[in-house]
């Protein structure tokens, strides 16, 4: 299984744009998605952009210390992906949250 690790976008969702299709052209299917934070809102803006080239990939984002948009979204979460647990934790926010998180 592949995965993109993506974070920190701070508004700059053509950014994003231009290098998910860099990336695109280097790489096979992605099949998870994850946004370490600082651009939740950009991230979430790109998911049909995203949709359309991998429409079954995993898409999981986690607040970040900038994304003051968003006070709903998780500090962490830990999913399955291909059978193993990934936890997909912004580090501070995380410890902020479960100091005994191991990260």
């Amino acid at each position: 299984m592949r995965a993109l690790v993506l974070s920190d976008i701070h508004g700059e969702e053509s950014q994003l744009r231009w290098m998910l299709e860099e990336t695109w052209k280097m790489t096979g299917k992605i099949d998870g998605y994850f946004f370490l934070g600082d651009g939740v809102d950009d991230f979430a803006q790109a998911e049909n952009f995203i949709r359309r080239r991998d429409p079954d990939a995993l898409m999981l984002d986690v607040r970040g210390n900038n994304d003051f948009c968003c006070p709903n979204a998780p500090y962490y979460r830990v999913t399955d992906f291909g059978g193993a647990a990934v936890p997909d934790a912004w580090a501070f926010g995380a410890r902020q949250v479960d100091p005994l998180l191991p990260l």
